[in-house]
């Protein structure tokens, strides 16, 4: 007899999920991850659906060296934006996300200056984006929390590589969002490890 999806109860089941101890369908575990399943990390399924989203990210910019030099960096800093746009009640556009990446560059250029002047945002999903993303690189300026130490200019050009690709992706009428929320973990990472998101 053949299994039948445990969540649509319609198609047939040909993967096993190991975060509901159930057989799924293809369709329902791509649709479900991280919506209504909370997937587990090591799921095969899991790995292979953020391996496809990278390579569509490295498509967009084809740079797969830039990605693969500064990848714990731009996951951090994607991660910060998919958080935002998963916090209850929040809904973080594209365009939000573009606002807030130009504004913490603005930042960074003033910062590289040895000036002090940080962009604030009237909207407060841009500005809870700039919060985080300079948590980010933060980290990553001073070495804190256990991330890679990262020279400010190295830090620059990986918002500006991630701006790039968000505009890129507006243009070709791809969600950035959702395409980054498929490529990242949950946890932020240090070296091998995750930080403790704060």
């Amino acid at each position: 007899m053949e299994k039948i999806c445990f969540l649509c109860r319609n198609r047939k089941a040909n993967r096993f999920c190991p975060s509901l101890k159930q057989t799924l369908c293809s369709q329902c575990c791509g649709q479900s991850r991280y919506r209504t399943v909370n997937c587990v990390e090591g799921c095969r399924f899991l790995i292979d659906s953020r391996r496809q989203a990278l390579k569509r990210l490295i498509n967009l910019s084809g740079d797969g060296k830039f990605e693969l030099t500064w990848f714990e960096v731009l996951h951090n800093l994607r991660l910060a934006l998919v958080k935002i746009g998963e916090e209850q009640g929040v809904n973080f556009t594209g365009l939000e996300a573009i606002t807030a990446l130009e504004n913490v560059l603005d930042t960074l250029k003033v910062r590289s200056a040895k000036l002090i002047y940080e962009f604030k945002s009237p909207n407060p999903n841009v500005q809870k984006a700039i919060e985080m993303l300079t948590k980010v690189l933060e980290w990553h300026e001073r070495g804190e929390n256990g991330a890679k130490q990262v020279e400010l200019s190295q830090l620059a050009a990986c918002v500006r590589y991630l701006l790039v690709q968000v505009k890129l992706a507006k243009e070709k009428g791809i969600n950035f969002l959702e395409l980054i929320a498929a490529a990242v973990g949950r946890s932020f990472l240090r070296g091998n490890e995750s930080i403790i998101s704060r």
